[in-house]
């Protein structure tokens, strides 16, 4: 017979063994820029630009040097790193302005339900609506900004931290970068921007709003430092996409997609390593719950990155992370009947395969306004500039594209030469398609059913008054779709 010491030693065991699983549990910090792309940074070695806390992060941590964002349009690519799915998974939360509907589970929901407090500041799920049921949205509640939430929060919870900065979203005031001491004529621009005084102004300004995030990061790491925590925290800090300029921004080339980012956590993760290993961040969800002991669900494809983080090797850790699968729908209703311009893409170390699903649409909207383009003075200049000398530039950007695009990125880093149509790539173009259709065929994207116009479809919350659910298309409705399966 057990005696009643050994029933209360029984208990006191399950108590104490509870708490200490309690705080065995990393907090999880989540720092979200607007509009970053790789390699805007100095950690990178960008010599225009001056981000200390985003290196600070890098150095205690991890440098990655091929991180992706899913999808290069704001509410996407959220939904994306919430769900930890591609975005072609996600029903209406796959255009801007989308339906976050409440079947989608996400990494903070689950956290939630295992004993986290959640907190949030900024932009979480925008500039789309939730129909979540169990918060106001789904990076969960407020909270107040990150020092008042560490105040106030419940010191016996680990806690799940997101914090959506707005910079460095346009607009910006124009000449303030330089204002404040960046010199335009430093500025390494990409190729497929013009090399002007206007377009180096606003990339200062732009710099300058990186640098005003980079001083969100310092607030959220002192916070944790001076609160003695941060050697139990996973940080992450990166970016929803590419820079607001033309062929940057809802572009699945590098100044769309490619986007910087550092990982620290210093009870676990060896510091001081730059990796290689090709990062989707749909890949961050998984990640996040299984630092948190919490079993990932079948729901996400995307990949923990655990082991590589916590690795003590530097370069392409992983072979199982070689390369990354990007897309797009709809950003703006930017063409006529508020279609999208859908596209998918391969990337890896050596090229960059795009598939442009309907290629007699424009890439950045109707010529009435390219609205796909953020404004601003590049856009302005462009516009105003489609002379014979400029005509590379303005057809880069807002030119109708070919079905196929293929980049060898060892003779054009850059991506501005089409190689898809060159008989030398024939083999490359070819097995790179079929790759990539198996794994869109692989994880549900309609366009690979013939049922691709549903993604037009789908409800926005531009369409809906507050307070009506979200409604899935029925099967009846993709029997009524045009046409059959793409052939390309």
């Amino acid at each position: 017979m057990v005696s009643k010491i050994a029933i209360k030693l029984f208990f006191l065991y399950l108590v104490f063994s509870g708490s200490a699983h309690c705080a065995d549990k990393p907090n999880i910090v989540f720092i979200f820029a607007d509009d970053q792309s790789w390699p805007h940074a100095s950690a990178y070695g960008d010599v225009s630009v001056k981000t200390p806390s985003f290196d600070k992060i890098a150095e205690n941590g991890v440098l990655l040097n091929h991180a992706f964002t899913s999808a290069p349009s704001c509410s996407p690519s959220r939904a994306v790193v919430l769900t930890g799915r591609n975005h072609w998974e996600l029903e209406s939360a796959s255009n801007l302005f989308g339906i976050f509907p409440d079947s989608l589970l996400t990494y903070t929901r689950l956290l939630l339900e295992n004993g986290y407090q959640l907190g949030n500041s900024g932009k979480g799920y925008k500039p789309g609506r939730s129909d979540v049921t169990w918060a106001d949205s789904p990076v969960g509640n407020g909270g107040g900004d990150f020092p008042a939430f560490f105040k106030s929060r419940d010191k016996k919870k680990p806690f799940a931290y997101w914090m959506g900065s707005s910079n460095p979203h346009r607009p910006y005031e124009i000449g303030s970068g330089e204002k404040a001491g960046i010199d335009p004529s430093r500025i390494e621009l990409p190729p497929y921007l013009p090399d002007s005084p206007e377009v180096r102004s606003d990339v200062a300004d732009y710099y300058l709003e990186i640098q005003n995030f980079d001083d969100e990061v310092r607030e959220i790491y002192e916070t944790l430092e001076s609160g003695g925590v941060l050697d139990n925290t996973l940080i992450v800090v990166t970016s929803d996409n590419g820079m607001p300029f033309p062929r940057a921004k809802t572009n699945l080339y590098d100044g769309g997609v490619h986007v910087p980012m550092a990982i620290m956590w210093p009870a676990k993760i060896p510091p001081g390593r730059v990796l290689d290993d090709f990062v989707n961040t749909a890949d961050l969800a998984p990640t996040f719950l299984e630092a948190a002991g919490i079993a990932i669900p079948g729901s996400m494809t995307g990949k923990s990155l655990l082991t590589i983080l916590k690795s003590s090797e530097q370069g392409l850790v992983d072979p199982a992370f070689t390369q990354v699968y990007l897309g797009r729908e709809r950003h703006t209703g930017a063409r006529d009947e508020n279609y999208g311009y859908p596209i998918r893409a391969l990337r890896n170390k050596h090229y960059l395969y795009l598939w442009n699903i309907y290629p007699d649409r424009w890439p950045a909207g109707n010529p009435d306004g390219y609205a796909d383009i953020d404004g601003g003075p590049t856009k302005t200049w462009l516009l105003a500039n489609p002379s014979p000398t400029d005509k590379d530039y303005f057809q880069l950007s807002m030119g109708i594209r070919p079905e196929h695009e293929l980049y060898d990125l060892r003779k054009d880093p850059g991506q501005v030469k089409n190689a898809a149509y060159n008989p030398a790539y024939k083999s490359i173009r070819n097995n790179m398609r079929q790759e990539l259709e198996k794994y869109l065929t692989e994880t549900g994207d309609l366009h690979m059913s013939g049922n691709g116009m549903a993604y037009e479809a789908f409800p926005t919350s531009l369409d809906l008054d507050d307070g009506i659910s979200y409604t899935k298309p029925t099967e009846a409705y993709f029997d009524e779709l045009p046409g059959g399966p793409i052939s390309h």
